[in-house]
């Protein structure tokens, strides 16, 4: 038995640089991943739908810019809206980060507003802004493929066209059925057109709503039923707060 298990301890012993050399260098960086994407991965952006944030210079005078690109059809377009109005009024100019909290938000917009230590009176909103109700939170499976497919162009939908099986109506309706796990919060998360997307099912009918992910832009409101107009916009910093 003794010499089993040096035979056993001795194979281990010669095995273990031939599994480190084979171990995995880890996952790559984000920029790694940008760098390597191939040219077709990339889409180009209406600059309708791209907001660009000038922050003050950091603390070695270098400028910071942010780039938000704004939810596309049909999701959160009445947000949308108002975000455009306020950029083009020059409303969000000379507002300041209010707050911070590690693992979870940081959060924008007019100091003075809903503050009971501000200094001065709030800025006058914009005239035409839109109220939404909690319902505009949601789409629906059909009402998602309809918007993407108005984005194609008479070639692209020509050249789709050629194949039955990759028709645009198949291949988006395939974008959005392919999901990921189910969780607490719905039965179906998944990524469709670069958008983390949840669902509650597979029918045309079935709702379908955008989610918090790292990163992603959303619009600072009080307790239900309020549902923000977009004067005060937080991004998400932390694990994804699926219950905002």
């Amino acid at each position: 038995m003794r010499t089993m298990l040096l035979a056993a301890s001795a194979a281990l012993a010669l095995s273990l640089p031939l599994s480190a050399q084979d171990e995995p260098k880890g996952a790559p960086a984000p920029s790694e991943i940008v760098a390597a994407a191939p040219k077709a991965d990339w889409a180009a952006i209406p600059a309708e739908e791209v907001l660009v944030m000038t922050l003050a210079p950091d603390a070695d005078g270098k400028p910071r810019t942010v780039v938000i690109q704004l939810m596309p059809a049909p999701f959160s377009q009445g947000w949308v809206h108002n975000i455009r109005l306020f950029a083009r009024a020059k409303w969000y100019d000379g507002i300041s980060v209010n707050r911070v909290q590690d693992n979870y938000v940081t959060q924008w917009g007019d100091l003075n507003y809903d503050n009971p230590e501000a200094k001065g009176q709030p800025k006058p909103l914009p005239e035409g802004l839109k109220v939404m109700t909690e319902a505009d939170y949601v789409s629906t499976n059909i009402a998602a493929t309809e918007a993407w497919m108005a984005t194609l162009t008479p070639e692209q939908v020509s050249g789709l066209m050629k194949d039955p099986e990759a028709s645009p109506v198949r291949l988006a309706r395939k974008s959005l059925i392919g999901s990921l796990k189910a969780d607490a919060y719905s039965q179906r998360s998944l990524f469709s057109f670069g958008w983390p997307l949840a669902q509650d099912g597979g029918q045309p009918e079935s709702s379908l709503w955008p989610t918090h992910c790292y990163g992603m832009v959303g619009v600072g409101r009080n307790y239900s039923p309020d549902t923000g107009s977009g004067a005060e916009l937080y991004t998400v910093i932390g694990h994804a707060p699926r219950h905002l």
